[in-house]
């Protein structure tokens, strides 16, 4: 889920309010599937079927767009409004020059991956982890400063996610951010 201000990208108005860029990743039925479960349990596939279903229909049903997360079939990918890649499968999809169609976001945490989604043509970015957070115990965050530093090699939108609430909207805004994304913290008042 992001959340953020008006933008023009691509030819595209993004709009935090009135475009709900869903990312399948972020839908909490779908975090507690890992890819390998999804290949040997019937259930859970279809299951995560259907809530990519459900995603779609609601989106649909409310004029907001609807983006997959790459960690979901590629067949799925056209179906959606866009695709949301993660770094890895950015850097493939750059190597195989097989950008998909529609939306495409962009996953980053290193100048790697910001050039990766440049030559992508991506039409937004979100990085992170900015800060300290749960889903990434261990890992040391970016920081608001280096954040800046990539956000503006960027040359696109970018949100950052990690550790992000309603509290640090306006931080991140400073620090060069279209908007906020989170997996666990709460957007919305």
């Amino acid at each position: 889920m992001f959340k953020g201000s008006k933008h023009k990208t691509g030819g595209r108005r993004m709009t935090g309010s009135r475009i709900i860029l869903t990312v399948l990743a972020s839908v909490i039925a779908l975090l507690t599937i890992p890819a390998a479960a999804q290949a040997t349990n019937v259930y859970a596939a279809a299951s995560l079927r259907e809530a990519f279903s459900a995603t779609l229909s609601l989106c649909r049903q409310h004029g907001a767009r609807c983006l997959v997360n790459s960690a979901h079939p590629v067949a799925w990918w056209s179906e959606a409004d866009g695709v949301q890649l993660r770094a890895a499968d950015a850097a493939r999809v750059l190597q195989d020059d097989t950008r998909p169609p529609g939306w495409l976001g962009v996953s980053a945490h290193t100048p790697a991956d910001i050039e990766c989604a440049r030559q992508l043509q991506a039409d937004f970015v979100v990085l992170g982890h900015v800060l300290e957070t749960d889903t990434h115990p261990g890992l040391q965050a970016l920081g608001w400063d280096r954040f800046r530093a990539l956000a503006d090699a960027a040359g696109r939108p970018v949100f950052a996610i990690g550790g992000q609430s309603l509290d640090t909207l306006e931080a991140a805004r400073l620090h060069g951010a279209h908007g906020i994304a989170a997996i666990r913290g709460q957007l919305v008042s």
